[in-house]
């Protein structure tokens, strides 16, 4: 469950066309370039472009907020924590799991995102009526609530930033339904308050904070549907169609992104994963074969384990193809690419669950095992439960 509160807050932060206010310049262009360098994983590129907006308007706290989000992108990035994987099923629940916070981007995030909120509030005590200072007010709290969380590791530390976020960005939507911002960022919270157990739910309620899964799920598809926020409502649908089991529907939001940021390695490896979930095998193993060749050739940083990783995801379409040979090379190429604890955890579950498709019942149990301690040194409860089991009870594939 903190896991799905940490994905949905991470998934709502960002807001990259609000009107700008009373500024000198108008810093949109940068802004714009800015955040599809980042989705474009170009990270540097997107930091440079936001350092410029912010020298040009100073005063605008967007630019210091989309720099601020700019960082924060490149941290998840550089831990990691990055896929769909990472928050489902409590992957990586454990601080210990992933790599440290880059120092130099955690420090220049604090100062930006405290000049952000200093430039947010002052138009807002300014202009008390204007919407716009509203949501700007609340999009700075989504993204100092998606830094605690995903950064930090403190849901309870990011509890106030969300509550501002959710009331002012409802108050909004109230008064302005046309607000794709404000309707992802309710609809998030929505979804999320609606999968909390009901003592939870209550205290959520009493909170100030709004339920309802179906509301919040159209309310996020609106958002996706056009406008400043699809990017994000597009990236939040993919996590929530995965955890409801529309896993067409996930492929085809990845789908559009990959279109949309044919550089982004991130959505494309989405894709493919969602095709392998949905059980379209041989169009999983395609997808992700394409970018397993174009990885070879691109220059730039992989996250945290990443070439691992793509192997691992190729192993399960090939697995679903019962290609088993090719699944059971793919996982031996995974482990020979330094994954990181979590994904060698998966990485052993696979291919116990490979050999047990082709009778290899006792190294299947000795895979199980291996599964099962790296699971649970990484605080992996999913993986290792279905490893536990799977020593009992040989895997069929159903």
């Amino acid at each position: 469950m903190r896991r799905l509160w940490v994905a949905g807050v991470l998934l709502a932060a960002l807001d990259p066309t609000l009107a700008a206010g009373p500024v000198s310049v108008d810093p949109g262009d940068l802004i714009a370039r800015a955040y599809h360098a980042a989705f474009n994983l170009d990270y540097d590129e997107a930091a440079s472009l936001a350092r410029k907006a912010t020298i040009e308007a100073p005063d605008d706290s967007r630019t210091h907020r989309t720099l601020a989000s700019v960082l924060w992108m490149h941290m998840l990035f550089a831990r990691g924590v990055i896929t769909v994987d990472n928050y489902m099923g409590s992957v990586t629940k454990s601080a210990k799991a992933l790599p440290p916070v880059p120092v130099a981007l955690d420090v220049e995030f604090q100062v930006e995102i405290r000049r952000a909120a200093d430039l947010a509030d002052a138009r807002l005590k300014r202009e008390p009526n204007n919407l716009d200072a509203e949501q700007d007010v609340a999009s700075v709290s989504a993204l100092e609530a998606s830094y605690i969380t995903s950064v930090k590791g403190s849901v309870m530390s990011a509890f106030t930033p969300a509550k501002r976020a959710f009331q002012l960005d409802d108050e909004v939507l109230s008064k302005d339904p046309n607000r794709s911002s404000a309707a992802l960022v309710v609809g998030v919270y929505r979804y999320l308050v609606s999968t909390f157990s009901m003592p939870t739910r209550w205290f959520a309620y009493l909170a100030g904070f709004g339920g309802g899964k179906e509301k919040g799920i159209s309310l996020i598809e609106s958002a996706a549907a056009g406008g400043e926020s699809h990017v994000e409502a597009s990236a939040a649908l993919m996590l929530i169609y995965t955890r409801e089991g529309r896993h067409r529907d996930a492929e085809q939001i990845a789908h559009r992104l990959v279109t949309e940021f044919p550089r982004s390695r991130v959505f494309e490896l989405e894709e493919g994963a969602a095709a392998a979930r949905a059980g379209l095998g041989a169009e999983a193993d395609s997808i992700l074969s394409h970018g397993i060749e174009k990885l070879k050739t691109d220059p730039r940083p992989r996250f945290p384990g990443e070439d691992a990783y793509w192997f691992y995801k190729r192993s399960i379409a090939r697995t679903e193809m019962r290609h088993y040979p090719d699944a059971k090379a793919d996982l031996q190429s995974a482990l020979g690419a330094h994954p990181i604890d979590w994904i060698a955890g998966r990485i052993h579950l696979q291919i116990g669950r490979i050999d047990d498709l082709t009778s290899q019942r006792t190294t299947a149990v000795t895979e199980y095992k291996q599964a099962k301690a790296i699971c649970e040194a990484q605080n992996d409860p999913i993986c290792a439960e279905e490893a536990a089991r799977l020593m009992k009870t040989a895997y069929t594939g159903k």
